[in-house]
C-alpha cells in the first residue's frame, strides 16, 4: 500500500501553495456523485494531459488542458450548467495529486470576481479535489477509461509522482490495440477509432 504520510504531505503542500482554493474530500465528492444530486449540479474538470485522461478519469469528467489560459470558455461551460439548474453548481477540479487542478481552480476563482459573473457567483462553488485522482484511485473509487468502461488504473504522471499511486493501479497509456481497434457491438467487426 502507498505511504499515507507521503500523500498527506503532498496534500498539505498543495493547500499551502494555494491557500484561497477550497477543497472537497474524496469522500464528500463520492457522496455527491452517488446521490446524483438533483439539488446540486456537478461539473468535474480533469486538469491533466490528454494521454493521462485517456487512461482513466472520474465518470462524466471533462478534460481541460493544464496549460489553458482560456478561462472565458470554461466559465461559459460552467454558466451553461448553472442556467440549467435551479440550485447550486459544484465545480470540482482534479489532476494527479492536486497541483495543476489547484492552479486552475485559483484561475477560475479569479475569473468569478469579474463583474460579468456577479449575478451567478453565489450559485457556483469551485473546489479542488483533495489528493486528486491518485487518492481517489487508491481508495478504490470508480474510474472510467477513454471509452467509458470501468477501470481501476490511473496514469502515474511520472515515475516520481507515480509512487503516490498504489503500484497495481499504475498504467502508462492505453494499449495500442485499445487505441486502434474497437469492437462494434452491433456486428462484432473491428472498427478503427481516432483519438
Amino acid at each position: 500500500m502507498i505511504n499515507n504520510m507521503a500523500m498527506k504531505l503532498v496534500i498539505e503542500t498543495v493547500k499551502a501553495r494555494f491557500p484561497r482554493v477550497p477543497y472537497i474530500s474524496t469522500g464528500e465528492l463520492w457522496q455527491l456523485m452517488k446521490k446524483g444530486s438533483s439539488s446540486q449540479k456537478l461539473v468535474l474538470l480533469d486538469v491533466r494531459e490528454e494521454k493521462e485522461f485517456q487512461v482513466s478519469h472520474l465518470c462524466s469528467a471533462r478534460h481541460v488542458d493544464p496549460s489553458t489560459k482560456d478561462m472565458d470558455s470554461l466559465m461559459k461551460t460552467i454558466c451553461e450548467t448553472e442556467k440549467s439548474s435551479e440550485d447550486s453548481v459544484q465545480v470540482v477540479c482534479y489532476c494527479s495529486v492536486g497541483y495543476r487542478s489547484s492552479a486552475l481552480a485559483q484561475e477560475l476563482l479569479s475569473e468569478m470576481r469579474k463583474p460579468a459573473y456577479e449575478e451567478i457567483k453565489s450559485k457556483i462553488r469551485i473546489y479542488n479535489l483533495e489528493g486528486s485522482i491518485f487518492k481517489w484511485a487508491n481508495e478504490g473509487k470508480d474510474l472510467e477509461d477513454n471509452r467509458g468502461r470501468k477501470t481501476t488504473v490511473a496514469h502515474p504522471y511520472s515515475s516520481l509522482w507515480g509512487k503516490l499511486l498504489n503500484a497495481e493501479l499504475r498504467c502508462s497509456e492505453p494499449s495500442e490495440s485499445d487505441e486502434n481497434q474497437e469492437i462494434d457491438q452491433n456486428n462484432s467487426s473491428p472498427k478503427s477509432s481516432k483519438m
